[in-house]
């Protein structure tokens, strides 16, 4: 690696990772300052992870700066330890990514509430473990002398870099122990928590929703009562569909942030260089805060696209990021106007088609003519009646958007929708 190759390589970090502690900030502020949203786990967990996500790219962004003089850095082996011990915050994100998944899992599949005893535990152990995780392995790797500049940050590796394949080259600490506890402390939990653990998670969630949108369609097609356990009718449906979706989405950040960092780690062990997987992997470890606040708008940014199809993409974008900053006033200031415009519209057409004399639609005599007749078949009770009976939900479409889809059930503990900004 020369000299240009190896500024890019330090300067990619510090980029994503002021992208990471931006979006950190920001969806911690945002559920911070709900006491809405704070009241439910969903939202706990993703504050947890939030913060956690904040101290790692804090540790990119210092980059090169905290290692010793004598390699490179403008600190010394304080700093380096100080940054060693914030980055084991990683393998937490990578547990708050797991509980996340469980969490999906438990009010998804399972249907466990918030205030249920199952899910409590689940956000005690969470918070708890993560924390813990990261507090233990930190001390412990200081204690043992394991943090040493390793490429763009301080982390438990030999040093100097490659000193344990040059028999010329004497290391400054123990490379055999380095290299098992970086696996012990970092690979291993977050390939357990994330492709593990999450992915299982998710897959469940991801069949469990396949399964009832199967059983649903099945019953819509035979026009046949939907059973007792069907559960809930078909908006809550699209509700959980786009739960999952998010978490499916979730899931998706944790992959795009570790795909390249599982990559360069199997290469390195088979004794293979290859420098733009590790210029990808610069950028993209420090990511996922970024990546999980695009997540966090994502679901207001669509709610709003459908409500409101006259507004330019410009204006869905800052309605969008603007939302924690407004008052609800704000937008039930929007909602009004919005309305008044459209009873004008509607109020002028109807003055230009009277206006006109146009009255084709209150044809009289086609109307005594259909009622002399006895002809009412819209309204024919029995027909009614047999559509309505044994609970048959069947005319309400999949696509059907629950009313107030962007707050709905946000008063509800139903662990579903309601910690969906």
């Amino acid at each position: 690696m020369n000299k240009q190759q190896a500024q890019a390589f330090t300067l990619l970090p510090r980029i994503s990772g002021g992208l990471s502690l931006f979006g950190s900030l920001w969806v911690g502020y945002e559920i911070a300052s709900s006491k809405k949203k704070r009241s439910h786990v969903g939202q706990r967990l993703l504050l947890g992870m939030a913060i956690t996500d904040a101290i790692t790219s804090l540790t990119y962004i210092l980059g090169t700066a905290p290692h010793p003089v004598e390699y490179g850095g403008s600190g010394n082996q304080a700093t380096c330890n100080a940054q060693g011990f914030f980055g084991q915050f990683v393998p937490s994100t990578a547990i708050y990514n797991a509980c996340l998944a469980m969490y999906y899992l438990g009010t998804i599949k399972y249907g466990f509430r918030d205030s249920s005893q199952q899910i409590q535990r689940l956000e005690k152990f969470c918070h708890y473990f993560a924390t813990a995780f990261a507090i233990v392995t930190g001390a412990v790797c200081i204690a043992l002398d394991l943090f040493r500049p390793a490429f763009v940050h301080c982390w438990i590796y030999e040093a100097p870099i490659g000193c344990s394949k040059d028999p010329t080259v004497e290391c400054d600490n123990d490379p055999h122990l380095a290299l098992a506890f970086g696996w012990a402390f970092y690979y291993v939990p977050v390939w357990i928590c994330g492709f593990g653990i999450a992915t299982g998670a998710m897959f469940l969630v991801f069949l469990h929703v396949r399964n009832q949108e199967k059983r649903t369609l099945k019953y819509a097609a035979s026009a046949m009562p939907l059973p007792s356990d069907a559960g809930d009718h078909k908006p809550r449906l699209v509700i959980t569909n786009r739960v999952a979706t998010q978490g499916l989405w979730y899931l998706a950040a944790f992959y795009i942030t570790w795909f390249f960092a599982t990559v360069s780690t199997i290469l390195e062990n088979l004794g293979l260089y290859q420098y733009w997987v590790l210029v990808i992997l610069a950028f993209t470890l420090p990511l996922q805060g970024f990546l999980n606040w695009i997540i966090y708008i994502r679901p207001r940014f669509i709610s709003y696209r459908a409500k409101h199809a006259e507004w330019s993409l410009f204006y869905l974008v800052y309605r969008a990021f603007s939302a924690p900053f407004r008052s609800e006033a704000d937008d039930v200031d929007a909602t009004t106007r919005q309305a008044t415009d459209s009873n004008k519209t509607t109020k002028s057409g109807m003055k230009s088609n009277m206006s006109g004399g146009n009255l084709a639609a209150m044809d009289k005599s086609g109307m005594k003519a259909n009622i002399s007749g006895g002809n009412i078949a819209a309204m024919d009770k029995s027909r009614v009646k047999s559509s309505t009976s044994g609970k048959n939900l069947v005319g309400m479409a999949i696509d059907e958007k629950p009313a107030n889809e962007e707050y709905v059930g946000e008063n509800q503990d139903v662990g579903l929708d309601h910690w969906i900004p």
